[in-house]
């Protein structure tokens, strides 16, 4: 940001200036936080929110909400106890809009869904 003045007439005129920077981080493969968690998920039922923080790098407070808000979404539902219960992955085509990459087991759950 630079400012520039300089004397006109009876006062000065001012002048502010920034130069926009560009951005070096790529959001095109950017995989969201839910989407990270609905991967782990797929590949283990039973993880738990400590663990998800663990393996996403975010803190367990950031999981407990992106879960809050995919059990709101009906994508995610908790079956069972606390500690022995399991997540269950209950919408396929809301979770087909959440994720944009998916692992290749996962090609197996969205076909037995389909099916009519």
């Amino acid at each position: 940001m630079t400012f520039n003045y300089e004397e006109s007439g009876d006062g000065y005129l001012a002048t502010l200036s920034y130069t926009k920077q560009k951005t070096t981080q790529e959001t095109e493969n950017k995989i969201s936080t839910k989407e990270k968690i609905l991967q782990l998920m797929t590949e283990n039922n039973n993880i738990t929110p400590i663990a998800l923080a663990s393996h996403i790098g975010v803190s367990e407070n950031v999981i407990k909400q992106q879960l809050a808000t995919l059990k709101k979404e009906g994508i995610l539902q908790r079956k069972g106890s606390t500690k022995a219960g399991y997540w269950e992955i209950t919408s396929v085509k809301n979770t087909l809009s959440v994720m944009r990459k998916k692992p290749a087991h996962y090609e197996t759950f969205s076909n037995t869904s389909n099916t009519r």
